[in-house]
């Protein structure tokens, strides 16, 4: 009889984008329209900025390699780990009728960033030190990446964007821990490496993906 196989993989990529001069008043446009902001508003930022920010670059975290490329990609891919309240999490989900906590949904599902990542465990709860403020989904997410029977139909992909000047990194103390939950457990958790230094004008979006594989 064939063993029982089951498992869960996890892939985190962090971006950060920075907004061009002669393109901030669409920006400052749409906040003097929304006030309040809103799901409205998060929907056209987040259009804004695919149409219109620019790759931040960095400074090439591996010195042998600096020589040659001395700037790279403000960006980098991970892998997470799926914590032992995410387990139940996603267990509750496949059984919606006896479901007694809230799902990592669009409604409720957010991110967090922070400093002082030690190491990825299944006990994790929570980051060390948090930075800024927790960042619920973009519209649209979570959704399934691709289309029923077909390449990625079993990735469950998770997008949330922080605008600019809503998160900023000191000097020093940059972003180095993720993760994403549903605003009371943590699904999962993620190291986010190189670390991450963002400044007021940047962008920066997370990208997470949650793959079951069964056999």
């Amino acid at each position: 009889m064939p063993a029982d196989k089951f498992g869960l993989t996890g892939k985190v990529t962090w971006r950060l984008k920075t907004i061009p001069p002669d393109k901030q008043h669409l920006f400052d446009d749409l906040r003097d329209e929304y006030p309040d902001r809103g799901p409205e508003y998060d929907k056209k930022y987040s259009s804004l900025v695919t149409k219109y920010s620019v790759q931040k670059y960095m400074k090439n975290p591996n010195p042998l390699k600096r020589i040659f490329q001395p700037m790279i990609p403000a960006m980098g891919v991970n892998h997470n780990i799926v914590t032992n309240r995410g387990d139940a999490l996603i267990a509750q989900a496949l059984c919606p009728d006896t479901r007694v906590e809230t799902s990592v949904d669009n409604a409720n599902g957010q991110m967090i960033v922070g400093i002082g990542f030690g190491s990825e465990v299944k006990t994790v709860t929570a980051v060390n030190s948090v930075l800024g403020a927790a960042q619920g989904m973009n519209s649209g997410y979570p959704a399934v990446k691709g289309a029923f029977d077909a390449s990625d139909d079993n990735v469950a992909q998770y997008i949330s964007l922080w605008s600019q000047g809503s998160l900023m990194t000191n000097s020093g103390f940059p972003i180095d821990e993720a993760t994403l939950g549903n605003g009371t457990y943590k699904q999962s958790y993620s190291q986010v490496s190189p670390t991450a230094s963002v400044a007021s004008t940047d962008t920066l979006q997370i990208t997470w993906e949650i793959t079951p594989l069964g056999a």
